[in-house]
């Protein structure tokens, strides 16, 4: 797997980033035991980034979300790596959930806005491939996205001991 993330500075096209992110999510058990968890919010951890890309760890305790938000100028793929997770996304102003199994990979385009959830009874842990780096997002209170604010992406910790660079 390590070799794997090495390769993600070497992707030139979404089919390069699929390829290498299922192989990575294929044998994320090396990336889960870094895993770590707040009953305040949400945990963000980067496991790896490079000028194109980055690859980050999400840890969900129970009913923690992220509020409606687009990637602003970043694609995303992200799959559950541990436990699951919904996703919330707006069609003709319905809410549609889909349920995230473990490995199931989700596609996030630039300004796709969307929300995540544990709403599980257990926590949960999920893979974000950025590509390029998510800098900032906006964020909107509802599904309305009638109030919107910009976001500074924060990363709660990098991951350490784990030999990849």
């Amino acid at each position: 797997m390590i070799k794997e993330i090495r390769d993600l500075k070497n992707c030139e096209d979404f089919c390069d980033y699929f390829d290498i992110y299922e192989k990575i999510i294929s044998n994320s058990f090396d990336i889960i035991q870094h895993a770590f968890f707040s009953e305040k919010k949400y945990i963000r951890i980067e496991v790896e980034k490079h000028e194109n890309c980055e690859l980050l760890m999400l840890c969900w305790s129970v009913n923690q979300e992220a509020i409606y938000h687009d990637h602003d100028k970043s694609e995303c793929l992200m799959s559950c790596i541990y436990g699951s997770l919904d996703e919330y996304t707006v069609k003709d102003k319905n809410e549609i959930i889909k349920h995230l199994a473990m490995s199931d990979i989700v596609h996030i385009r630039e300004k796709e806005r969307h929300r995540i959830k544990n709403n599980s009874n257990d926590k949960a842990i999920s893979l974000h491939l950025y590509f390029p780096p998510i800098l900032e997002c906006n964020t909107f209170k509802d599904m309305s996205f009638k109030d919107c604010r910009k976001k500074t992406v924060t990363i709660d910790s990098k991951l350490e001991g784990l030999s990849i660079s």
